[in-house]
């Protein structure tokens, strides 16, 4: 918590001269080293209201200077955040940008894919939820606020904390810090409830600070206002903007997926197939293994990821189209994990021979894949379970002879790995 730093100097200074005190009379400095350290924690309930006293303080005893308006951003930081609480580090982590939706290494001989997840939401209630504003803020009122809604009063604190904001704008207008406070001053209208007001600030933001360090957030929140008044267009070039700043941004991997979504909602299905094998490349680029377990968001989005993968492919036209297009925008490395999420969102949609139909043909296309006898042998269960049992026994002849001992296939892997 940065604004803290400054009223925690003035505790680490009384700490400081509290050890001195417990050093008997007599003793010398060479014998600090035999003095217990005092370990215990200790909490200051008013910290904040006393780091935002002593800023007044300074305003209301000391005349203007350069540091005047440095006093009024921290002393209305510190406001909001009394009522809100802390509104983002600021900081960055720079990555290297790959090409989006360029064409990577032929697919080959990994792990097998674990298991596709069988979806148990309506297709209707997973765009809902996986399109919901994203969390940017602390804990303000205003996610789902559409312009005409009536928000909740703001506090005393945070309408003055807005209106120092101002007051730093229209006195200092060359303050070096300008951006940031246009930036906590949009902040602090979205935590309020006034997300249209927000939006104008922004406006101003991106018009004036177009090098700013926060304008890739300001770019995303812009993104997330636009979509969830459903204007995509708008969206999609909002968060377009952050996908041109490059991988530096921490938005880089949110914005393609967000921007996916907007031409989705377009029903600009190609488009959208683009920005999400983009940010599975984006991934692969930095590193991710698609076969290893990651933490349970990530792994959410993910599941997000392939799933409307699965919805742009079924919306463009059925099984074939998935082998056109990687056939069109090159073969990837994780190809298997987009066939067997198509494949079993064909089998809960109870489609049993498009299902099959797409994993016999990652097959076909890649015979010695690693997960190939593994969809080959679920395509088995697929007819079982639709009840053709002709269909059965063909699938399971073609299995037998495909993967038989003497097989070639055995020619790329030990059969001892796989008993």
């Amino acid at each position: 918590m940065k604004i803290l730093r400054y009223t925690l100097v003035g505790i680490f200074c009384a700490n400081i001269v509290a050890c001195g005190t417990s050093i008997e009379k007599g003793d010398t400095l060479s014998q600090l080293d035999r003095v217990p350290a005092d370990i215990e924690d200790i909490y200051v309930a008013d910290s904040l209201e006393r780091a935002a006293d002593s800023y007044r303080r300074y305003l209301e005893e000391t005349s203007r200077s350069a540091m005047t308006p440095e006093a009024m951003r921290r002393l209305a930081d510190l406001q909001i955040e009394q009522a809100y609480g802390v509104m983002g580090s600021g900081e960055f982590v720079e990555m290297a940008a790959p090409d989006a939706a360029t064409q990577t290494e032929q697919i080959v001989a990994h792990e097998p894919a674990r298991a596709a997840p069988v979806a148990t939401e309506s297709d209707e209630a997973f765009e809902s939820r996986a399109t919901q504003r994203e969390s940017l803020l602390a804990t303000g009122p205003v996610d789902g606020l559409l312009p005409g809604d009536n928000a909740m009063a703001a506090p005393a604190g945070p309408q003055e904390a807005i209106a120092m904001y101002w007051q730093i704008l229209e006195t200092y207008p060359n303050y070096e810090r300008n951006d940031q406070v246009l930036y906590q001053l949009s902040r602090a209208y979205d935590e309020v409830g006034d997300p249209d007001k927000a939006m104008e600030v922004m406006d101003r933001f991106v018009s004036e600070y177009p090098y700013s360090e926060y304008l890739d957030e300001v770019y995303f929140r812009r993104g997330e206002y636009w979509f969830v008044r459903k204007r995509f267009l708008d969206a999609e070039e909002s968060y377009g903007a952050i996908i041109r700043l490059g991988a530096s941004s921490n938005y880089f991997e949110l914005a393609l997926y967000k921007q996916g979504w907007a031409l989705y909602k377009q029903e600009l299905y190609e488009e959208s197939l683009d920005r999400y094998m983009a940010m599975l490349d984006y991934r692969l680029s930095i590193g991710y293994n698609f076969d290893e377990e990651y933490d349970e968001e990530d792994e959410h989005r993910l599941a997000d990821t392939f799933r409307v993968i699965s919805l742009s492919f079924s919306n463009l036209g059925g099984p074939k189209v998935v082998d056109e297009y990687f056939a069109s925008n090159g073969q990837r490395s994780y190809a298997d994990k987009i066939y067997g999420n198509l494949a079993e969102f064909y089998f809960e949609k109870r489609r049993y021979e498009d299902s099959a139909s797409v994993y016999k043909s990652f097959v076909q296309l890649n015979p010695y894949h690693t997960v190939a006898p593994h969809f080959s042998m679920r395509v088995v269960d697929i007819y079982a379970e639709a009840g053709f049992p002709r269909l059965v026994v063909e699938a399971k002849k073609e299995f037998a002879s495909r993967y038989a001992l003497e097989a070639e296939y055995w020619n790329f892997f030990d059969t001892s790995n796989s008993p």
